[in-house]
């Protein structure tokens, strides 16, 4: 989604060409949209997974929400992390 929002201001003559380089140096990450993963009854299953995550929640979701994009990176001390958007 970033590539191509990268390449449509491109080609607008809004900006460069995009070059291809880590939004955080020290982080890796992935990103997922409302069809890259399933969110039911606090599990959160990302795609091509058979089970889901097993998460230790620092709160809880409020009552109701749905999440739009789930973002999962890994820091450098090797520590992963989930966010909900």
């Amino acid at each position: 989604r970033h590539l191509q929002s990268a390449f449509t201001n491109f080609f607008g003559k809004r900006a460069k060409y995009p070059r291809f380089k880590s939004k955080k140096k020290s982080r890796k990450s992935a990103e997922y949209t409302t069809s890259g993963f399933r969110f039911r009854d606090g599990k959160l299953t990302l795609a091509k997974m058979a089970e889901p995550l097993d998460i230790v929640w620092s709160r809880p979701l409020p009552e109701g929400a749905a999440p739009s994009t789930v973002t999962v990176s890994q820091d450098s001390a090797g520590r992963w992390f989930v966010s909900l958007l």
